[in-house]
Order: C-alpha cells, then sequence, then structure tokens
C-alpha cells in the first residue's frame, strides 16, 4: 500500500466526497498520536546512531522520541538519572550517567571526543505525497486506516462505524506491540548449569 492507496481507502470508507482534502490532516493526526503514546514504541522506531561527546552535552535528532539504550563505544552501558542524581553523580567525579533533556543529553563529566552508540526511538517518517511509504504502512496498514478514521471523527460524529473503527484500530496497535514483544523476546532459553 502506499500513501495514494491509504487516502482512497480511508476515503472509501469514510463514503462522503466532502471531506477528500481533509484525508491527508487525518493521516497527520494518526501519526502524531502514535508518536505521542508512550506505550507505541515498537522496533521499527529504533535508531542506531554513532555519536561523539564532545564536553558535557549532546544534540539529539529533531524526530528523537525517547532513548532505548546509550553505551560507549566498548560496549558499556550508560545509565540515565534524574537531573537530582545528577548533581550528586557529578559531585562524585563519576562521569557514567545521563540526563534526558529531551532536545540534548547532559552528562556528568566532561567528554573529550568520546564516541558512543546511541540507540533511540524516532518518530514515524510521515506520509506525503513524495514520500508515498514508510515501515509501518508496510508492516500494518490497518494502524494507518483505522487510526486515520478515528481522527476523522471530528466530521462524522454520528457514524455508527465510529466503535468498529475504535476496535480494529486498538487490535491493529496491540497486535503489533504484542508481536514485536514476542519477537525480541523469542527463542528457546538455554541455561547452564557448571
Amino acid at each position: 500500500m502506499t500513501y495514494d492507496d491509504l487516502k482512497k481507502q480511508i476515503a472509501s470508507f469514510m463514503g462522503r466526497k466532502d471531506l477528500v482534502n481533509e484525508i491527508p490532516g487525518f493521516i497527520d493526526l494518526c501519526e502524531a498520536a502514535l508518536n505521542n503514546n508512550p506505550d507505541f514504541r515498537v522496533r521499527g522506531m529504533v535508531c542506531k546512531l554513532d555519536v561523539e561527546l564532545t564536553g558535557n552535552e549532546l544534540g539529539l535528532p529533531e524526530d528523537y522520541l525517547g532513548m532505548r539504550m546509550l553505551r560507549h563505544e566498548s560496549g558499556k552501558e550508560i545509565p540515565e538519572v534524574s537531573p537530582q542524581r545528577l548533581a550528586t553523580v557529578r559531585a562524585c567525579h563519576d562521569s557514567n550517567a545521563y540526563v534526558d533533556l529531551g532536545d540534548r543529553l547532559e552528562f556528568a563529566g566532561a567528554g573529550d571526543k568520546t564516541p558512543l552508540e546511541m540507540f533511540c526511538y524516532r518518530r514515524i517518517p510521515p506520509l506525503t505525497d513524495t514520500d508515498q511509504t514508510n515501515w509501518l504502512l508496510k508492516q500494518n496498514s490497518a494502524i494507518y486506516l483505522y487510526g486515520s478514521l478515528l481522527e476523522a471523527t471530528e466530521y462524522v460524529k454520528d457514524d455508527a462505524r465510529i466503535q468498529i473503527w475504535m476496535q480494529r484500530y486498538a487490535g491493529a496497535v496491540d497486535g503489533l506491540v504484542a508481536a514485536d514483544k514476542r519477537s525480541r523476546w523469542s527463542g528457546p532459553l538455554k541455561v547452564s548449569i557448571e
């Protein structure tokens, strides 16, 4: 499915020719709702960035949603702490901690061109006339379809199908999150006893 296909399908489900020009806005609102939902964080949103820390702060990408893991190039994980805890860590001359300030990370100690590996959640790439698809549309177009139809409820208040759209949207979102968790943690558990 492409963005154009999605717009046609939404128009077909709505059955309202007067709202065709509003459909891109419904899709935008659907994407915003998913990005702002802290329970909707799946592997398709994860990105690995190799960055270099110089000083106590590191800027974050504009489409940053949250940190999954931050570690030194050697593999040693750097823990996230509260702003209050960062002051304590800094006073103890321990540089192995950071605070997520939303648009940047602040570290306890100064770095001198320290290479880091950052695994973070990034916003769903928006669908546009020039960017016709993304990982979410390929993986689960039902989320887009029913999420956009729900966003259209402002215009179709008396549509009896709203409850069906809501159930199907919730089912599609929950299904993707559950499948992501299963595949992330699946596989046989191996225990070695010595």
